[in-house]
């Protein structure tokens, strides 16, 4: 496949998947909690096949991306997974990269090249030569990171 249209391909994928929640936009919101309630985005085969190709690696950092400018939805997502991976890193230190998808769009494309998340958040769990280790998407919980962690 012509790797222009892979590229546009892939860029209409993710923008019919952040378009997807038709509420506000909450703009600045930078954290806080919320109540709403969210499916967890399941991992795949394909997913676990990439694991699988570094495995054994110690997770040596995790980037963290979110967006600034979404829906409530979305930032809902954003504020439950960033409260469980400082729940998890409250007794494991592992620093952590903090990126907004739609402002660090430099850093977001590095991270989107290594695997690209349908649905924010996403968090990046790179080893000590920036190989990825797995990604996480969506609502998560603290029992997943734990699972990639140890």
């Amino acid at each position: 496949m012509n790797s222009r249209l892979l590229f546009v391909l892939l860029s209409f994928l993710l923008a019919v998947s952040f378009a997807g929640c038709d509420k506000k936009t909450r703009a600045g919101d930078t954290g806080g909690t919320s109540a709403a309630k969210s499916a967890p985005v399941t991992k795949t085969k394909a997913d676990k096949s990439k694991k699988q190709t570094v495995a054994g690696g110690l997770v040596a950092r995790i980037v963290f991306v979110g967006q600034k400018e979404a829906c409530h939805c979305t930032h809902d997502r954003i504020d439950a997974s960033w409260e469980a991976l400082q729940a998890v890193l409250d007794k494991v230190k592992i620093p952590v990269e903090r990126i907004q998808w739609d402002v660090d769009k430099v850093a977001a494309e590095r991270y989107a090249k290594l695997r690209s998340p349908m649905v924010l958040p996403g968090i990046y769990f790179l080893d000590d030569n920036d190989k990825l280790i797995d990604l996480l998407q969506g609502k998560v919980t603290e029992k997943q990171i734990t699972k990639i962690i140890r």
